[in-house]
């Protein structure tokens, strides 16, 4: 069950603030239903809610990660196996199903996959397709955005810290 205060995360990857709990009649009869305000401005109203059926929360949010769990993953990017999809239809299936189901190391391992995919393009001088592109910087979106509340540093400023944490964590190996 979550708390009022609670940061949030939805089955889109996007990241809410358990603002109240509330009784709403939706069409069945009265049901307790959380209250989400967004994290971030993603350009909509600032009145903007969300409503999570209480008794159903638990399968359509999880909690942010802590702390402690976000630095190590960082740390062990580098290392997580990478998977290279040759369909364009395979990696967008993937990204919709790492996402939906929230798990952050395979995220960070579908983020991989795709700069190891990138990467090989670039070495076979043949584009990355805009597709793609859009693919990588959603994954990208995720998770930086989970990392940047949990770090407590500005998203702007994210990519750049992870990249230090990587390269420490490879000049430790």
């Amino acid at each position: 069950m979550f708390s009022i205060g609670d940061k949030v995360i939805d089955r889109t990857g996007k990241i809410f603030v358990v603002e109240s709990v509330v009784s709403k009649d939706f069409g069945n009869g009265p049901s307790p239903y959380l209250v989400l305000r967004p994290y971030f401005d993603a350009g909509q109203s600032p009145a903007f809610r969300s409503f999570v059926p209480v008794d159903r929360s638990e399968q359509l949010l999880h909690g942010v990660m802590s702390k402690e769990d976000c630095l190590a993953l960082i740390g062990c990017m580098d290392s997580l196996p990478v998977t290279l999809e040759t369909s364009p239809r395979a990696r967008k299936e993937l990204v919709s199903q790492v996402v939906s189901k929230g798990d952050r190391k395979e995220i960070l391992r579908a983020i991989r996959s795709f700069e190891e995919y990138k990467a090989s393009r670039e070495r076979e001088k043949k584009p990355f397709s805009d597709t793609d592109k859009r693919l990588l910087s959603s994954l990208e979106t995720v998770i930086q955005d989970e990392m940047s509340v949990v770090l407590n540093i500005p998203r702007e400023k994210l990519p750049s810290f992870i990249a230090q944490v990587r390269a420490q964590s490879a000049a430790s190996k």
